[in-house]
């Protein structure tokens, strides 16, 4: 009688045994799926120019920060602006130049992390990101603070435009500080076409790709209009050309013709609903 109940009590303990263990297996494959879906969701690949706005809101002052991270020269520059601004394409407007991310912070604790040094700033973001709102993953965050651990002070450039709006924010100002190093190396040549039916909308997007670095070599306007926008390139499907469709959400073709450019951004009607400039 009591082996009998000896092997119901091993039983019932190898039992409970497998059960953890699969309630444990189960934790950490849901773990692992995560932060995998974390990782495919990321924006920073750690090896080109990253840009992102943060935006401190509170009753008594209101900040912006345009922080530009640039693996590819190990540096990182800062624009300062004494506004709050809502969005990533607010920003694109303001300062023509792309944004990759942005952060709102809105805490008690907001001005205090702004007063920091830059990593120390993103630290505090990171440990307080269940609190502030952000289109970025946890993981880019960590990722953008372990690189700017990395930095010494003469790899950081900060300029602060203290009495805007009153100081114009000027392109030489802007392409200094957010030049894509990759981008303006390769000098493909771009030209611009504005068929959308648009005044000024070609200038736009010259002014934001001249920031960035890019070889813009003309500009004009179509004598016919266009519904649809669209970005042609000869030859390879170069770096430039993933950045341009990525900037402007715009679909990107090979084309065997070769025009007075490498590639042709020809901007159509649908362009005034996306572009971010």
């Amino acid at each position: 009688m009591k082996r009998k109940k000896k092997n119901v009590s091993e039983n019932n303990l190898k039992t409970a045994f497998i059960f953890l263990t699969l309630v444990f297996f189960l934790i950490f494959i849901s773990g692992i799926f995560k932060i995998v879906t974390l990782i495919g969701q990321s924006k920073y690949d750690g090896v080109h120019r990253f840009t992102i706005v943060i935006s401190y809101i509170n009753n008594a002052k209101h900040l912006t920060e345009i922080i530009s991270f640039a693996p590819d020269t190990h540096t990182l520059s800062a624009l300062r602006i004494p506004i709050s601004l809502k969005s990533k394409k607010e920003t694109s407007k303001l300062a023509a130049i792309p944004i990759d991310g942005f952060i709102l912070v809105s805490n008690q604790n907001g001005q205090k992390y702004a007063k920091q040094e830059v990593d120390s700033e993103i630290q505090s973001i990171l440990l307080s990101y269940r609190d502030i709102k952000t289109d970025l993953t946890i993981i880019d965050v960590f990722r953008i603070w372990l690189f700017s651990k990395t930095l010494s002070s003469n790899s950081v450039s900060v300029k602060d435009i203290a009495d805007f709006p009153n100081a114009v924010i000027e392109d030489k100002i802007l392409s200094t500080l957010f030049n894509d190093y990759t981008f303006s190396q390769e000098k493909n040549s771009i030209e611009i076409i504005n068929a959308a039916d648009i005044s000024g909308l070609g200038n736009r997007v010259a002014r934001a790709l001249t920031n960035m670095g890019g070889n813009v070599i003309s500009v004009s306007t179509s004598d016919k209009t266009s519904q649809t926008s669209q970005i042609l390139y000869f030859g390879d499907k170069t770096y430039t050309v993933e950045k341009l469709g990525k900037v402007l959400g715009l679909a990107t073709f090979q084309t065997e013709k070769q025009g007075i450019s490498d590639v042709t951004i020809i901007l159509g009607k649908d362009s005034a609903n996306y572009l971010p400039f």
